[in-house]
């Protein structure tokens, strides 16, 4: 080669240098160049995270890519910034879909994806599963007698405790009470010694209060006329919400599950460490209907889908609102009851006459 023609192409080669080398340093650091509109500008990202694996995943109505035959889970990158409808589809199972909101450099992480047999199946539970369910609480402890006296029963004898007593709920630690005043009050079983936390704003008549703890050590209180209040491990009593039916908290105490008369909500007990990174004390309505919802259930297997059974059957939704909530049915048909259990976390339990039914999930 002449020494013309070497010099010809190093400059060649130096001038593609020149030109590809910001590019690829663009690239790798999240910009893409969008050749249509002739600008160079920064892509996003979708992660995707699914318990059932091998799923289709289509952008758009495309299919982008199928996951391995061991995992669920997906990163899809250089994504240009919009909103896309993301779709997730597997034979024998329902797709699921949402639209996803792309930001430049930020990876959207969508986790907890649920697809669900089609069609969903359900068997009579087993006589073990239904034991669990009927299982009886242990004799009370402590009682309220004719007189309103929070009592110890000791033999034939008994040990008043507090008087004027309307409702009270016995935990390990302590024993929590409310008054015919209002007032609540937290007492030291050991010692007896009685310590009053304030008067919320109970309503108060003959229902009895409702106390349910959760695993975080926060107490949930549903007076007589649905009214919601939280007792926090720094004994803040805090007045939240009114119209409340029912109360339940997730698996690990972080969300707090409300059942109302026609609609259902979480509070947020703790900031959300993962997208969408709601705060602490937020609340969120899962689902609103025009008809009655009888009760809803966390699905403990992920404490992040919640059961609902209506007039019309059980259905099944997520947490998770960004894009759209998945709800199917999971039961169209009239039911007595519904349970889900911590310790049988992936399955959903109804009851319809005096016959136990589970859906594994």
């Amino acid at each position: 080669m002449r020494k013309k023609s070497r010099r010809k192409l190093f400059y060649l080669l130096l001038a593609l240098f020149l030109i590809v080398s910001p590019l690829l340093i663009a690239y790798s650091l999240g910009y893409n160049f969008d050749f249509f509109k002739g600008r160079v500008g920064k892509t996003g990202g979708i992660f995707i995270k699914s318990k059932t694996a091998r799923i289709s995943i289509f952008i758009n109505g495309t299919l982008e890519k199928e996951t391995s035959l061991f995992s669920g889970g997906a990163l899809l990158t250089d994504i240009a910034p919009q909103t896309y409808l993301l779709r997730l589809e597997k034979e024998a199972y329902q797709p699921w879909s949402k639209a996803v909101a792309v930001e430049p450099s930020i990876v959207t992480e969508i986790r907890n994806i649920l697809l669900l047999p089609r069609p969903v199946t359900y068997a009579t539970s087993t006589a073990k599963e239904i034991a669990l369910f009927l299982e009886k609480n242990p004799p009370a402890k402590l009682l309220i007698d004719k007189k309103d006296n929070l009592i110890r029963p000791e033999g034939a004898a008994k040990k008043i405790l507090a008087s004027n007593v309307n409702s009270f709920a016995e935990f390990e630690e302590y024993i929590l009470f409310v008054d015919k005043n209002g007032f609540l009050a937290k007492m030291d079983p050991a010692t007896n010694k009685i310590e009053t936390l304030g008067r919320p704003g109970f309503y108060l008549n003959k229902n009895k209060m409702t106390f349910v703890k959760s695993a975080g050590g926060a107490i949930a209180i549903l007076d007589s006329s649905g009214g919601l209040f939280l007792l926090e491990s720094d004994n803040k009593v805090s007045a939240l919400k009114g119209g409340v039916k029912k109360i339940s908290f997730d698996g690990g105490g972080h969300k707090l599950l409300l059942t109302k008369e026609q609609s259902v909500e979480i509070l947020r007990l703790q900031d959300n460490p993962e997208q969408p990174f709601q705060k602490k004390g937020a609340f969120e309505e899962i689902l609103k209907l025009d008809s009655p919802i009888n009760e809803a259930s966390w699905f403990y297997a992920d404490n992040a889908h919640i059961a609902i059974r209506t007039d019309a059957g059980i259905f099944f939704t997520e947490v998770d609102g960004r894009g759209g909530r998945n709800t199917a049915e999971l039961v169209s048909d009239k039911i007595n009851e519904l349970l889900t259990s911590e310790k049988i976390p992936d399955a959903v339990f109804f009851r319809k006459g005096k016959i136990w039914f589970k859906i594994k999930i």
